[in-house]
């Protein structure tokens, strides 16, 4: 079988989590620098040394390897603590490109580092929340324990370790308005420092007793862009150049325009003006991932005046790669023994597989010498279509990637582990994903226009062509 010359390299089908894999030395050496690549870690960078545009939206399909991207930016941005690492990291680009790996170099003989913070929407479903949170644990990630964001949380835990000191000596109300209302004084704290709503509303009932009916009014804004600016300019001391914000699958939260929907664009927006006008020695980057360009979010017109503005506020950043990086990406991923060329040589031979494919518009000589001898037994068109439709419709649990390392009978995977002769074929790549092509709305009526004329054929190669 064709997995005796080859296999899928294990580490390729891991997807990125920015918030798990930050700092992952093996994935950061491992990571295949290309001219469209460079030229993307180039912008972030020079707007970090020419304090330029501040606030980003980088959109492209699914399985393009944006959070993989966004994973070297942030290294390359932060303390690069790892001398060794990084210059094996400036080696590889410098062969790339020479200008970035320069500006990169500047970056370490100045000591310009930003403190990164990625923002989730798994934690919680109220904005100020997820920022101060990822604040707060970036902080604490990073060994800063003495900086506490200012917020109504930090003032609560504050009040709360006043009343700690009361209760030594006999604070009787304290005392007894915590036990009437059933609180777990060591979880209300652990809550306040982890900024839980559920024991922020704890701490207001218990204030609201202990000072007889009076609410608690915080005297600090609830603006968590102003707390990122005050953080930005402590965390100097620690040898920080600012702070670099990702907000991680931005797509999510611009889906789902629940309630309050137009008043998070609107702390989004003026979070973006206050980055923007950050100052170079305590600067403020913000990039919203997305998996389109923003304005398209906007169902049916909803809400479409609000997206309209916000997109005014930041600089997209389309991040697409070129046809021949994609191969290039692919073919990388097929770890190849010493056998492999010999194969390759023997196949090309045989069925003169260069002559045939070269009748095709689609591919000039060198692209095909390429593909037979990088990414055999991949028919070209197979390849291609595979770039296309993963670019078209792919989601997270089945893209690009998924399609070379699962173990589903249409994954490239499965193809070498179960023959030794022939070209895996543009129906496997159909196959593969057509579940997802069933659930866009955009292909779905042409996924169901192959299934109803397979139903009139018999052969199984005039199938495989309706599929083509």
């Amino acid at each position: 079988m064709y997995d005796s010359y080859m296999s899928v390299n294990k580490k390729f089908k891991s997807s990125v989590n920015l918030q798990y894999d930050l700092y992952n030395e093996e994935k950061i050496l491992q990571y295949i620098p290309t001219t469209d690549l460079c030229d993307v870690i180039s912008f972030y960078i020079d707007s970090v040394i020419e304090s330029g545009k501040k606030s980003t939206f980088l959109a492209g399909p699914y399985g393009k390897g944006k959070s993989y991207l966004m994973l070297m930016i942030t290294y390359l941005l932060s303390k690069r603590e790892n001398k060794g690492l990084l210059k094996k990291v400036v080696n590889k680009i410098s062969k790339i490109n020479q200008d970035l790996a320069r500006k990169i170099e500047f970056l370490e003989e100045n000591k310009i580092s930003l403190l990164p913070v990625i923002i989730s929407n798994n934690n919680s479903d109220d904005l100020n929340h997820n920022f101060l949170l990822s604040l707060r644990n970036s902080l604490l990630d990073h060994g800063i324990q003495d900086i506490v964001p200012n917020s109504a949380y930090s003032e609560a835990i504050n009040i709360v370790n006043e009343w700690e000191e009361q209760n030594n000596s006999s604070f009787d109300i304290f005392k007894e308005c915590k036990k009437t209302l059933n609180i777990d004084f060591n979880k209300l704290k652990d809550g306040l420092l982890k900024f839980d709503a559920e024991a922020f509303d704890n701490f207001k009932e218990l204030f609201k007793c202990v000072n007889h009916g009076y609410q608690f009014n915080s005297l600090i804004s609830s603006d968590f862009s102003l707390t990122y600016m005050d953080v930005s300019k402590e965390i100097k001391k620690y040898g920080f150049s600012g702070i670099f914000i990702i907000y991680d699958e931005f797509g999510v939260l611009l889906e789902n325009q629940d309630q309050d929907f137009v008043s998070k664009l609107n702390k989004i927006q003026s979070f973006a003006e206050k980055c923007e006008t950050s100052e170079s020695d305590s600067q403020m980057h913000f990039c919203c991932i997305t998996h389109k360009e923003i304005t398209l979010y906007s169902a049916y017109g909803s809400h479409l005046d609000s997206f309209e503005k916000i997109a005014g506020r930041f600089k997209q950043i389309r991040f697409d790669r070129s046809i021949e990086e994609n191969y290039q990406i692919i073919c990388a991923a097929i770890e190849k023994n010493k056998e492999y060329q010999s194969l390759v040589s023997v196949e090309l031979e045989k069925n003169n597989y260069i002559e045939r494919y070269g009748k095709s518009s689609l591919f000039n000589k060198d692209q095909l010498l390429y593909i037979f001898n990088n990414g055999f037994p991949f028919n070209p068109f197979a390849l291609y279509a595979l770039i296309q439709v993963s670019e078209k419709v792919a989601q997270n649990e089945r893209t690009l990637f998924t399609f070379m390392s699962d173990t589903d009978v249409n994954s490239f995977n499965y193809f070498i582990a179960n023959n030794d002769t022939g070209l895996l074929n543009v129906p496997a790549v159909y196959d593969y994903f057509e579940p997802l092509i069933k659930d866009n709305a955009e292909y779905r009526m042409l996924c169901y226009k192959v299934d109803n004329l397979n139903k009139t054929i018999i052969k199984e190669q005039e199938r495989d062509l309706i599929k083509c």
